[in-house]
């Protein structure tokens, strides 16, 4: 859709005539020109400029999204509601970008068996192949009653990735199932687990294969 279809808001109109820029000649480096300026007249014209200038132009979004990541943490406690809760949304993420990076160091790109744990829980995952499915991996997650779920991806890497971004588990804890899986209680989860896996087979082999 042509830019032309967008109409930015006076605010960022003004700055864009100020500065001489047309939107559809805008460059990576001018939405960082307009951001600054919208910057100083308040956190409030600095949302709309930003949200404006995703709207009209797109495929300029990596050189939006980098700019606010290098001042985001101003935006953290900031007046204007959805600016903060964005800014506080995206600091989670590069927090969890960070982490990931330094996982990737720490291991040298060895991720299997790798453990990480959610903050504030009890509850705990680490990469390895998936024996269901030769040749790709999951990450397995448990906990003191022993394992309750996992995901399956093509590479260890995408595991830990997941792992990190999605699953939430952010914080290395190595050694943690052997601390927990010679538990009673880490034990009978597991038992538990495998009767109920083997009633689901049985109950799929009465069933026959479908027509």
């Amino acid at each position: 859709m042509s830019t032309a279809s967008y109409i930015p808001c006076p605010e960022v109109t003004q700055i864009l005539q100020k500065l001489d820029y047309k939107v559809d000649s805008l460059k990576g480096h001018h939405t960082h020109a307009v951001l600054s300026a919208a910057i100083k007249m308040g956190d409030d014209t600095y949302f709309k400029a930003y949200k404006d200038l995703r709207r009209i132009r797109p495929d300029l979004r990596a050189d939006i999204q980098e700019f606010f990541d290098d001042v985001v943490f101003f935006f953290e406690d900031s007046e204007c509601g959805p600016l903060a809760l964005r800014a506080k949304g995206r600091i989670k993420i590069i927090s969890k970008q960070n982490i990931l990076e330094d996982v990737i160091t720490l291991t040298g790109g060895e991720f299997l068996g790798f453990e990480m744990k959610r903050p504030n829980s009890e509850q705990w995952a680490f990469v390895l192949p998936d024996a269901s499915e030769p040749g790709r991996y999951r990450y397995s997650e448990f906990d003191a009653d022993g394992f309750y779920g996992h995901q399956t991806r093509d590479t260890p890497e995408e595991c830990l990735k997941d792992m990190i971004m999605e699953g939430g588990y952010t914080h290395p804890d190595k050694g943690a199932l052997n601390k927990v899986q010679a538990t009673p209680r880490f034990i009978e989860g597991v038992i538990r687990l495998a009767e109920r896996q083997r009633q689901h087979s049985l109950e799929n082999e009465e069933e026959g294969p479908s027509i």
